[in-house]
């Protein structure tokens, strides 16, 4: 499980990219390295210090198995009742979550300023730095996936002397080189920084980026798709410790018995 954390954070992917998609949304920013931290004693230390400790704190050979048993058992419907009531809240929150299929709202990138966007599925007016467009690629397993990042500034804008302020993502699997018409400024905005390969080159390149700064993203899950799987996976954890509850229960009643 440790793995699986590290992976999720340095590809901010699977339950660590939902948890900083709910900060960015609900709490207007979110915490890159203490959230990763705290889903890893949540999913990895915490259960396995009441499995094999008996209790937090407490080492394998500080109780008896009986105890052990016992406290195992005891954490079960804990477990079962947290993970049940964050799926009951992040389904709640998918029912007034963004669906994606609202009509995009236009936003000249010119006259923004500072002033923050409020509307979530957007067009944006100006004009996209093509040739300063980013390509990030991931492979996993033999496959690969290109993230485009394309730049837009107001018109004539170099990105130089006015900020930016707006970047359209673009996602390509399969090495598929897309077209300059993909690239259409439309899509769902999320205040997000930038990655950190992406902030390294549009610095070498000498380019600026405002603070905030807002992605574009085109296509991927939209907010209440991501609720919706945030939902399942808490649910689904919820119901195998429910289960798990009087199996580890009935093991500690036969251990007190021959104890």
């Amino acid at each position: 499980m440790t793995g699986y954390i590290a992976y999720c954070w340095w590809f901010e992917w699977g339950v660590y990219a939902w948890a900083i998609r709910l900060e960015a949304e609900y709490l207007g920013e979110y915490y890159d390295f203490y959230t990763a931290l705290l889903l890893w004693v949540i999913i990895t230390i915490l259960p396995m210090s009441v499995i094999n400790g008996g209790g937090l704190g407490l080492g394998a050979g500080e109780v008896d198995e009986v105890a052990k048993a016992r406290s195992t058992a005891r954490y079960m419907p804990l477990f079962a009742i947290i993970c049940a009531l964050g799926g009951g809240v992040a389904f709640f929150l998918s029912l007034t979550a963004s669906d994606g299929t609202e009509p995009p709202v236009a936003l000249d990138v010119a006259t923004m300023g500072e002033t923050k966007p409020e509307a979530r599925n957007i067009v944006a007016q100006g004009d996209i730095l093509f040739d300063e467009i980013y390509i990030i690629t991931e492979t996993v397993n033999s496959s690969s996936t290109d993230t485009y990042y394309a730049p837009i500034v107001a018109s004539g804008g170099n990105g130089k002397s006015d900020p930016i302020r707006f970047v359209q993502v673009l996602t390509q699997r399969g090495n598929v080189q897309p077209s300059e018409g993909l690239f259409n400024r439309t899509g769902r905005l999320r205040e997000a920084p930038l990655p950190l390969l992406l902030r390294d080159f549009y610095e070498e390149e000498g380019l600026v980026v405002a603070d905030p700064v807002y992605l574009i993203e085109t296509g991927g899950l939209s907010d209440q798709e991501i609720l919706w799987g945030a939902t399942a996976v808490l649910g689904l954890l919820a119901f195998i410790f429910f289960i798990l509850w009087p199996i580890l229960f009935i093991k500690y009643r036969k251990l007190a018995r021959e104890a």
